[in-house]
């Protein structure tokens, strides 16, 4: 059986993905990694997002400032990249719902928490930038990333620009965004599986 050719570019993608993640670090530490970043994006958006996702998740098992725009990449890519592909299969069955209304109508829970996380997201954001004028302890990047990625990207996406702080981050400025594409990715599909 003959393979359809999406397949090997899919596996091409992941395998270079994959091994160029797991050498990132290294050529980031010596200061020839610079130009594998865009590269690894571009493969995660290409479709090798869990290759790269993988590769980076074995190489280093901490987010830090220099694997946080990989990472936040690959992953808002793979989610989004795994509901498009359920969305066109259940086009071709059945219909697509776009009933939002009724689906956070029906749930005031889900209403409660995301207003409560991209609240916390805020303020995150605010206390942050008051730490960093008066030199204090600052909020790590993980902290301020996974409160986005647990809903509040709102939120934090306020936060970055109310306050002017994290705007100068790519993986702040860019990586909130695609969070939130993500985010909408999955209410898309939750609102057409619940």
């Amino acid at each position: 059986m003959k393979l359809p050719l999406i397949l090997y570019w899919i596996a091409g993608m992941n395998g270079v993905g994959l091994l160029l993640s797991l050498l990132y670090r290294s050529f980031y530490s010596r200061g020839r990694g610079r130009w594998m970043e865009p590269v690894l994006i571009a493969l995660a958006l290409l479709g090798g997002s869990p290759g790269v996702l993988a590769g980076s998740l074995l190489s280093e098992r901490k987010i830090k400032k220099e694997n946080a725009m990989v990472r936040v990449t690959a992953l808002c890519a793979l989610i989004i990249q795994l509901a498009v592909l359920w969305a066109m299969r259940r086009a071709c069955s059945r219909e697509l719902s776009f009933a939002f209304l009724e689906f956070f109508g029906g749930r005031p829970w889900l209403m409660i928490y995301l207003a409560a996380v991209n609240a916390a997201a805020l303020g995150a954001y605010g206390l942050d930038k008051r730490r960093a004028a008066a030199g204090g302890k600052r909020i790590r990047v993980a902290v301020l990333l996974g409160l986005a990625a647990l809903g509040g990207s709102a939120g934090a996406l306020a936060g970055m620009y109310l306050f002017r702080h994290k705007t100068k981050k790519n993986y702040f400025v860019l990586g909130i965004p695609m969070i939130m594409a993500a985010q909408a990715a999955v209410i898309f599909v939750l609102v057409n599986v619940l």
